[in-house]
């Protein structure tokens, strides 16, 4: 069995404004840094999964003509394998495949965080 390893410099990081309440976690107005498609994740990770699975990539390239983000937040509770494929675990108890995850969430910036400012994010 292959797998992909992509380098840490090539991995892509998407920076999404909020326009709705996702979580206790993000809330109208911050900003996600997401990782997107990551191969490892551990227990605790918040990420990103579409309301509704499964979705093709084409679905999300349409997304900009949409208001609402189709996405949700869930943080992890378990990481396992069945039938030789990768799952997670929610703490809302959805078992996921490993590959409908969208991404990972590296950091909430909210209105408080120094690097907001300097970004000029308030701007946008």
């Amino acid at each position: 069995m292959r797998t992909e390893y992509i380098s840490p410099k090539f991995q892509k990081l998407v920076f999404i404004k909020i326009k709705e309440n996702l979580s206790p976690y993000v809330n109208k107005g911050n900003f996600i840094i997401v990782k997107e498609n990551p191969k490892t994740l551990k227990n605790g990770d918040l990420v990103l999964l579409p309301r509704s699975c499964p979705l093709s990539i084409f679905w999300f390239s349409k997304i900009s003509f949409i208001e609402k983000l189709p996405l949700k937040v869930f943080t992890i509770d378990k990481i396992f394998h069945k039938v030789g494929v990768k799952y997670i675990k929610t703490r809302e108890g959805l078992e996921i495949p490993l590959e409908y995850v969208y991404g990972v969430i590296i950091k909430i910036l909210d209105k408080n965080d120094e690097i907001f400012s300097e970004l000029h994010l308030e701007d946008l």
